[in-house]
C-alpha cells in the first residue's frame, strides 16, 4: 500500500513523499498461508485461525482481508487462480459430460461455484437457506441411483 504524503513546498511544486506500509506480522502470516494453500485454502476465517488472530478477527475476517496491505499482497494470487480457473473452465467446455456422473457434476459445479464466490469476497454459504426432508431423500435417491450404474 502506498501511502503520498504532502509536505509544504510552494503551490506550483509540493513537495511529496510516497510511504509504502507494509503488511504486520499477522498479515504477512495470512498472505503467506494463502500463498502456500492457493486453491486449498478452506475459508477467510480458517487462514485467519491459523495465522493466529483471535475471535474478533475471526468473525470480521473481512477487516482483515480488506486492508489494503492484504489487499495488495494477495492481488497476484488471486488474479493467478482467477486464470487456472478459467483454463479449467475453458478444458470443461470441450469435455464430454454427457457419460458423467451427476456426483462429479455437481461437485464440479459447487467447486467453481464456492471458489468464484470466495475471491469475488461473497458469502460460500447460505445459511438461511433451508432444504425440507423431501428434498433431501430425493437428492438421496437420485445420487444412489446414479451410484448403481
Amino acid at each position: 500500500m502506498k501511502i503520498r504524503v504532502i509536505k509544504k513546498g510552494n503551490r506550483e511544486k509540493p513537495k511529496v513523499k510516497i510511504i509504502k506500509r507494509s503488511p504486520t506480522f499477522k498479515q504477512s502470516r495470512v498472505i503467506a498461508i494463502v500463498r502456500e494453500n492457493a486453491g486449498k485454502v478452506g475459508s477467510k476465517a480458517e487462514v485467519l485461525r491459523q495465522a493466529g488472530y483471535g475471535p474478533d478477527a475471526v468473525n470480521n475476517p473481512e477487516r482483515v482481508f480488506n486492508s489494503p496491505a492484504v489487499k495488495e499482497a494477495l492481488d497476484p494470487i488471486v488474479r493467478k487462480m482467477r486464470e487456472i480457473r478459467t483454463k479449467v473452465l475453458d478444458a470443461l467446455d470441450e469435455k464430454d459430460f454427457s457419460k458423467e456422473s451427476a456426483f462429479n457434476l455437481t461437485m464440479i459445479s459447487g467447486m467453481l461455484t464456492k471458489d468464484s464466490e470466495l475471491l469475488d469476497g461473497r458469502p460460500t454459504s447460505r445459511d438461511g437457506y433451508q432444504i425440507t426432508e423431501s428434498e433431501k431423500e430425493h437428492i438421496r435417491r437420485l445420487l444412489e441411483k446414479n451410484r448403481k450404474k
